[in-house]
């Protein structure tokens, strides 16, 4: 399948056939299979989702208006979904494609209610610009970790294989985002 996609390189699918013996079990030609073809695919679908998902979190914490982070979301989250699949070599049916847009539109509804309920809170409080500063930065977390959940369902969803501990947790993506923000924010305070 991924040989005729070029999602895989042919060095990749000759060691996986090459590895492949007749007396082995499914479970062991689909962890072979894993091991050969898939793990380098795991890693550039991190890679997208980590750094998709870093650029929505940064976006709503500097964004002021609720609107437009509702937008950034939505543009971010199908890039995202887009790529990812592409990653695997995944056409999007229609319903798979509905069902993923459906968890879009779930995310995007909750950056905007949290946008809104914290202008309303710090707006009621008389919060200072160092409050609503880090009102902002907590919103700019959320969405991003917001974002990397998705990533991971879409993940879980075009994956020709179930995806298991070994592999990505959503907790390995989320120390991900969060350590790489913090590098880029260090980074840039020291220029």
């Amino acid at each position: 399948m991924f040989s005729q996609t070029k999602v895989v390189s042919q060095e990749s699918f000759d060691s996986f056939l090459n590895r492949v013996q007749p007396n082995f079990s499914p479970e062991e030609v689909f962890e072979i299979y894993s091991r050969t073809i898939l793990k380098a695919l795991d890693e550039k679908a991190k890679a997208v989702v980590v750094k998709r998902s870093r650029e929505n979190g940064i976006v709503v914490a500097l964004s002021p208006l609720a609107w437009l982070d509702m937008a950034f979301s939505l543009a971010r989250s199908l890039r995202m979904i887009r790529e990812v699949a592409n990653v695997y070599g995944y056409r999007c049916g229609l319903w798979g494609r509905f069902e993923l847009y459906r968890k879009i539109v779930r995310n995007i509804v909750f950056i905007g209610i949290a946008d809104l309920t914290t202008d309303a809170i710090t707006d009621a409080l008389g919060a200072e610009t160092f409050a609503k500063v880090s009102v902002a930065a907590g919103q700019g977390i959320a969405a991003g970790i917001y974002a990397s959940r998705l990533g991971y369902m879409t993940i879980k969803a075009v994956r020709p294989l179930p995806i298991n501990k070994k592999v990505l947790t959503l907790a390995e993506l989320r120390r991900d985002l969060v350590t790489g923000s913090l590098k880029i924010l260090g980074g840039s305070s020291k220029k």
